[in-house]
């Protein structure tokens, strides 16, 4: 079975973004399965933070980059929509945790 990727600028930017997320984010939960351990705060281990902030910072560049495709160049691939949906959520997601911290 053939992938289909998104053909558009945009399209593909989103879907590098979408890789790059995934990657990350395994880095991220490797390093917590190898026994790394977090800190009180957000940057007090930075092998966990590094890759952790790559991942989110991927996941809004995918949202943006899917958004502008189904917007402005009317791309309505599959891949698109399901990339927007997880960048969405993850952006969401981090932008409520910046703005009502617990």
């Amino acid at each position: 079975m053939k992938i289909n990727t998104p053909q558009t600028i945009c399209g593909k930017w989103a879907f590098g973004g979408f890789l790059s997320f995934l990657f990350f984010m395994f880095v991220f939960f490797g390093m917590i399965i190898s026994g790394q351990k977090g800190g009180t705060g957000f940057f007090d281990n930075m092998l966990l933070t590094g890759p952790f902030l790559i991942a989110v910072i991927s996941a809004f560049i995918m949202f943006l980059s899917a958004l502008w495709d189904l917007i402005i160049s009317k791309n309505r691939a599959l891949w698109v929509w399901i990339i927007m949906v997880i960048g969405g959520f993850v952006t969401w997601f981090m932008a409520m945790e910046l703005l009502f911290p617990h």
